[in-house]
Parts: structure tokens; sequence; C-alpha cells
């Protein structure tokens, strides 16, 4: 007899039952179609990272990569959270290993690096991606309200590493992209330890909140990177964004500047900069103090500049001015 008749049968006689062979089958409730295609989607995600993992040289045979342990943690992360409806945002991409890995998880990676020959690197070693976009350009040097027309999930900060480059990375980023949930740090454990600082500051801050260790180190004991000392801190961290302010000035903002040209400077790519005094003087390369808003060539005997040649000198012009950084600059900026 057809289930449906019994079923009804069942119903009309009163008797006990009725309502279990009514009831759906488990494997066809509502909902578990859909809890299966999230884990087959995340499966999915994890085997096509592994693909590109494999691809990629591990630290102790290239020590400016992330490791595969790291690669991996970030895909078993994001592959769990329905990464095919974000995009992430990669500051600082070398030879493109992790961003093959990013574009296998996300469903676009905007890829920054100040070296145009980086970004030509990476696209080479990603030629058929189509999911990636390549950016060459200095985000310290760089107003980045042109980046805010995108939609951005997740940040990569794995740029500079100077203090003052990785916190001013990662406040850009928060107040750029609204939607950022998600800051993953590279190299946290490397020394000198200035991305540990910056992060740990952003934490104490509450700007970022339930921060996780990702790589080598993860689990607390001690890793070596072949060749270099054993570390007993995660090689990075994955942060969640808080609801601390990054408005809060940064120690190394409204400090007093020496500006003077430089002549082909390879890291600013222009005519001029401003550098801190106390890096000036360990470059051979700054003036001596004179008052603020003195802009008259300065004397001979004010240079402190043995290294740069004699026609050099004569066009350095010295003065003292408080070079404010603003948020998109980090600790560089141009002259005004």
């Amino acid at each position: 007899m057809p289930l449906l008749l019994v079923s009804a049968l069942l119903l009309l006689l009163g008797l006990p039952g009725a309502a279990v062979a009514a009831a759906p089958r488990p494997d066809r409730a509502h909902g578990g179609a859909s809890v299966g295609n999230a884990t087959e989607r995340r499966l999915a995600c994890i085997q096509r990272a592994e693909v590109e993992i494999a691809r990629a040289p591990d630290k102790d045979a290239w020590r400016v990569t992330t490791t595969h342990a790291f690669k991996r943690d970030v895909a078993h992360f994001f592959c769990a959270r329905e990464p095919e409806k974000q995009v992430v945002l990669e500051l600082g991409i070398f030879k493109g290993h992790s961003t093959a890995v990013l574009a296998s998880i996300f469903a676009k990676v905007i890829s920054v690096d100040v070296s145009p020959e980086y970004t030509h690197d990476a696209a080479r070693h990603s030629p058929n991606r189509k999911n990636i976009v390549f950016m060459a350009l200095d985000t310290y040097l760089t107003d980045w309200s042109f980046l805010s027309a995108n939609r951005v999930d997740v940040a990569v900060i794995d740029a500079d590493h100077k203090y003052e480059k990785v916190r001013a990375d990662a406040v850009n980023v928060l107040h750029t992209f609204p939607d950022v949930q998600w800051l993953v740090f590279d190299d946290y454990a490397t020394e000198p330890a200035d991305v540990k600082r910056a992060v740990d500051e952003l934490i104490e801050e509450q700007v970022l909140v339930r921060c996780r260790p990702i790589g080598r180190g993860k689990d607390g004991r001690p890793w070596e990177m072949k060749g270099y000392k054993a570390y007993v801190i995660p090689e990075g961290m994955i942060c969640a964004r808080g609801p601390g302010s990054a408005n809060k000035k940064a120690p190394f903002l409204d400090v007093t500047y020496l500006v003077y040209p430089v002549p082909g400077d390879p890291l600013v790519g222009r005519p001029s900069s401003c550098r801190p005094k106390e890096q000036s003087r360990r470059n051979g390369l700054g003036c001596g103090p004179t008052r603020s808003g003195s802009s008259s060539r300065s004397k001979t005997s004010d240079l402190r500049a043995s290294k740069v040649d004699q026609v050099h000198r004569r066009n350095l012009a010295c003065t003292i001015r408080t070079c404010k950084v603003g948020r998109y600059l980090g600790p560089l900026c141009p002259l005004v």
C-alpha cells in the first residue's frame, strides 16, 4: 500500500506513529543538502590551495617566503568562511607564491607591491589566473582613497616590516575598507620585533581582536628556520577587526624631520623626501640643525654629508620642519 495512503489511514484512526510515518527522512531534512555542499566547497577549496602550496618553495629553501604551514593555515581558516564571496588585498607579493594560493581560495585578489619587477614575476607565476589584479605602487606615498571603491574583506599585510610601516598598513586598511573583517600578518616572529610590536599595540588598543597564531610555532613549540636561530613566537597572526579606534595617534607622528633633496633616491623615487633626523645622520646625508622655517642654503660646516660629493652638497638646502605624517603616508612623506 502506498506510504501516503498508510499515513492518511493512521491519521484518520488516531493511531500512534502517524507523525513518524509522515516525517521526512533525516538525510532530506531542510538544510542537509546545503551543509553537504558547504563541506564539499570547503574541501575543494583546500585541495585547490594545496596544489598551489606544492608549487611554492618552503621557508627553509627560500627564507623570504612564508612557510607551507603558514599558507596551509590561511587556506584552512578562510576556506571555511565562504571565500568564494570575498575579496582579499595582499600588500607585498615578492614572487607571487602566496598570491597564487590566495587566488585559489578567494573570489578576487588585489595584489600590491612597490616593485614592478615583483608584480611581473608574480604574474608569470600565475599566468592563467583571471581573478588577480596586480598593482605596482608605494602605499606609503600614495593616497589610499583611490582604492576605496573596491570592496575588501580580508587583508594580508606582508610588505615593509618596519614598525611604522606595518602599523600604517593596518590603519590604512581599516580606514579605507569598512568591510574588512580579517587581517593577516606575516613574520610576527622575526627580529627586530617590529611586526610583533605593531600588532601587539593594535591588540592592546582593541583595534584587533580574536587573534590566533598561524604557521610554524603556532603550538607554542620552538621552531627553527634553516641556517638561523630558533623562534618561540608564531610565524604569523590572523586577527579580526575590533571595536577600538585606529585614529589614535601613533608614536611616530608629528616628529621633527630634516628636509633635503635626495638625488636619485631609489626608495622614494622622487627628487625629494622627508626622513627622520636620526636616519639621515646614519646615512650621512642629513643637515645640521637650523631654525625652523629658515630655508636658505646651509653652510658647508652645517652639512653632515661626507658621503655626498661636492656637486650634490652645493645643491642641498637644509631646514627643520615638522613633517606631519598622515595616515595615508606612513613614516615617509613628500615635500609640500
